[in-house]
């Protein structure tokens, strides 16, 4: 039988998300390096200060996700964001996440989305409603959830990715990527 973390995998990857384990910070910065094309643009959020230094001195041009114009990003191709889990339904492979309005703005104009989570996040899934309590009590903003890659399909059911949001997501999922 699969633990809840196998399960939760399995899910993730079914929606189409990438998930790849790594060792902390140094692992989650090389990940998302190989990923993208050198001189990137790639959106943190604040509180990743270290990913951002580590991310720079691997080509990649680095901006705190709050500060960035959300035009810019309709400007430039390839741009990335990187944001903290702050739960996991495992039901369903998706993950919660919390922010500002213009955080989710960034999140959904980025074409490639990575997501930090901690292993001990898997094994316990988010209560959604103390979550969004939590957010509103100290100002967190928004909850919302993403359970992969944005996609359509047309008339003639051919795959579009990227309709409405990042054409791909990649859960890095480790020790120590908080």
């Amino acid at each position: 039988m699969a633990s809840e973390a196998e399960g939760f995998e399995l899910r993730a990857r079914r929606n189409g998300v990438k998930v790849i384990e790594v060792e902390g910070l140094e692992g989650a910065a090389d990940a998302i390096a190989s990923h993208l094309k050198e001189g990137s643009l790639v959106a943190v959020e604040g509180n990743l200060t270290v990913l951002k230094v580590m991310l720079g001195e691997r080509g990649l041009r680095v901006m705190r996700l709050e500060e960035l114009d959300p035009e810019a990003l309709l400007r430039v191709g390839g741009a990335a964001a990187v944001r903290v889990a702050a739960g996991v339904l495992p039901d369903t492979g998706s993950v919660v996440l919390t922010g500002s309005s213009r955080a989710q703005l960034i999140t959904s104009l980025s074409d490639h989305l990575f997501v930090l989570l901690e292993r001990g996040l898997l094994g316990r899934g988010a209560d959604v409603g103390a979550l969004v309590r939590r957010a509103a009590e100290q100002g967190l903003g928004m909850v919302y959830v993403v359970s992969g890659p944005s996609s359509t399909r047309d008339i003639e059911h051919v795959l579009v990715r990227g309709a409405t949001g990042p054409r791909s997501v990649t859960y890095l999922i480790g020790v120590g990527v908080r």
